[in-house]
């Protein structure tokens, strides 16, 4: 059986497929209420990967980068 999520999908499947005996009126609702809105807000609070994220797209800032110490590199293998 087919079904339909949020935005119009059909064949959904894995946590989100009908199971026997499921509310297909109320389904959704609950997994926003239990699962969505509890990852969302800590995926954009203040500490989460998605904090500083807005409207629009933002290319992510350069990490300063720093050369290995002479010493680590001489215990690599091959060196």
């Amino acid at each position: 059986m087919e079904t339909s999520d949020r935005a119009g999908t059909t064949g959904v499947s894995g946590p989100l497929r009908r199971r026997p005996g499921s509310r297909p009126h109320t389904d959704m609702s609950i997994w926003w209420r239990d699962h969505l809105d509890t990852h969302l807000a800590a995926l954009t609070g203040d500490l989460g990967p998605f904090a500083r994220c807005g409207s629009r797209h933002r290319d992510p800032e350069t990490l300063p980068v720093e050369p290995p110490p002479a010493e680590v590199l001489a215990r690599l293998p091959g060196t």
